[in-house]
């Protein structure tokens, strides 16, 4: 056997090509090292690349978080605590207000609405809230108050609410006008509805008592609230501000369901201002009212003589909706052609 492989051997050896061979498998080992270690140095390069792009919100966020209060504290100083206390409370930066500032919008809300990306962030975080109502109150320019009233009149939580009823309280009457303003863009809720029953049972001033008036929502409640709502609208809608008056018979139009308030319309069609007259019309079309008194009310507007245009014009429509006689309609039909209604 061993005789049999030195043959063997020896014959491979002799075989002409056998330096060929040998030069063959050299190249073929060389490029198969030369293969493996660039994939080895490109997988190694490419771990060294990602760990090395981490950028720095990642990296933070792989470590323990710190509190607002331990961010403030390293920081020092209290004369910018606003703008730390947001940046440490929402991990943003803020803006020039000293308010979080709205790096990207929403998914569903267009470029452009920092306003927006705020009211959200306000409903969502305290601190965030907080921040609002102190600027608020620190804030002298009329645009930026307008501005934040906007925001936090949506903001559907405690505080809000608080402050609302802190500004509704005030001796100033432009406070209490500013919570009136809010509080007609804030949700409805119960705490709502009473924070303005009892401005419309207190408030003095007429311009502040329209705002709270109005700011009252008609909506779904129990009948009891709604029989004392109107109540109170009744008795405002003799008040003496003829747009108080206005305002409420208005209200009445939405509030009342059952009839209650059809004598004061009628008194209102003969209100010596024309706004209120006007309110009355309005609120007897709003609510869907049919009575023969009413109908007779908006006759004598339609066909007054001394009655404005606008008056005679709004009468003539709102009888459209009543079941009028042969005369009445002529009336009416007159009245139309003289008011173009």
């Amino acid at each position: 056997m061993a005789k049999s492989d030195a043959l063997t051997t020896k014959r491979i050896t002799d075989h002409p090509g056998a330096g060929l061979i040998g030069a063959a498998i050299a190249p073929a080992q060389v490029l198969a090292f030369a293969a493996f270690t660039f994939v080895l140095g490109f997988i190694l390069a490419w771990q060294l690349f990602t760990s090395s792009s981490e950028t720095p919100a990642q990296a933070a966020s792989a470590k323990p978080g710190m509190d607002s209060a331990a961010l403030l504290d390293r920081a020092g100083g209290a004369s910018d605590a606003p703008l730390r206390l947001v940046q440490a409370s929402t991990g943003a930066p803020a803006d020039a207000r000293g308010l979080p500032a709205a790096a990207a919008p929403v998914a569903h809300e267009p470029a452009g609405t920092d306003d927006h990306v705020l009211r959200l962030r306000a409903q969502a975080d305290p601190v965030v809230l907080r921040q609002l109502i102190g600027k608020y109150d620190a804030e002298t320019d009329p645009t930026e108050r307008t501005s934040l009233r906007a925001i936090l009149g949506t903001i559907d939580k405690p505080e809000a609410l608080a402050f609302f009823a802190r500004l509704a309280a005030s001796s100033d009457v432009s406070r209490r006008q500013e919570a009136y303003e809010m509080l007609a863009n804030a949700p409805d809720s119960p705490q709502v509805r009473n924070m303005l029953k009892q401005a419309m049972a207190s408030e003095q001033t007429p311009a502040a008592l329209v705002q709270a008036i109005t700011a009252l929502k008609p909506s779904a409640v129990e009948q009891g609230e709604a029989d004392a709502v109107v109540s109170q609208l009744r008795g405002l809608s003799q008040h003496a501000d003829a747009s108080v008056r206005g305002h409420s018979i208005l209200q009445l139009g939405q509030w009342d369901k059952t009839g209650a308030a059809n004598d004061r319309y009628a008194s209102a069609l003969k209100d010596p201002a024309s706004e209120v007259r006007q309110a009355a019309i309005f609120a007897i079309a709003q609510s869907g009212v049919r009575t023969e008194s009413l109908k007779a009310g908006l006759l004598g507007l339609a066909t007054s003589a001394s009655e404005s245009r606008e008056v005679k014009g709004s009468a003539v429509q709102a009888l459209d909706r009543f079941s009028l006689s042969k005369d009445e309609f002529a009336a009416v039909a007159q009245a139309r052609a003289q008011t173009g209604s």
